[in-house]
């Protein structure tokens, strides 16, 4: 099987803060880990320690993704580098957070994640960069028509 023709599957949630992402997700990610990785499936306990703390070694040990956006881009980042690369990235669904906080988690990710990771949000980083690096000139630009504008108004007005 090619690299490019391999998925990952990740369970991911994310909020605008780290610590939020977190929050929301604490008690239904350890939850979906003990009661039904470790006491349904019968798999041996990855994170030792109370309910509280699975989510923080899960994401520690790059099994889950929680966190920003841009957690979760350098998250993807890395599984690449360790994988050596894969052709998909599928987000795993779990009930985790209250389902307003999911719905924003997946709005998050199309909105910040997805575009970064399939190209489309290159040019427009591109030409912010762009921009960035002609802020002065462009900013003068920007005054001097100001200033124009103010006196053609102030000629055309008396």
């Amino acid at each position: 099987m090619r690299r490019e023709d391999w998925r990952l599957v990740v369970p991911v949630h994310l909020a605008e803060t780290r610590q939020e992402a977190f929050d929301e997700a604490r008690l239904g990610a350890g939850r979906y880990q003990r009661e039904y990785f470790e006491m349904t499936m019968g798999r041996q306990t990855v994170i030792e320690g109370p309910l509280e703390k699975v989510i923080d070694g899960m994401v520690d040990r790059g099994a889950w993704i929680v966190g920003t956006p841009d957690d979760c881009v350098a998250g993807i980042k890395r599984l690449a580098e360790q994988s050596g690369g894969f052709g998909g990235f599928l987000v795993q669904t779990v009930d985790w957070a209250p389902r307003d906080k999911m719905l924003r988690s997946y709005e998050l990710l199309a909105r910040y994640v997805m575009p970064q990771c399939q190209g489309t949000a290159s040019s427009t980083a591109a030409s912010n960069a762009w921009a960035y690096e002609r802020r002065e000139s462009l900013m003068a630009g920007r005054v001097r028509a100001i200033d124009r504008a103010r006196e053609d108004y102030a000629t055309h007005r008396r």
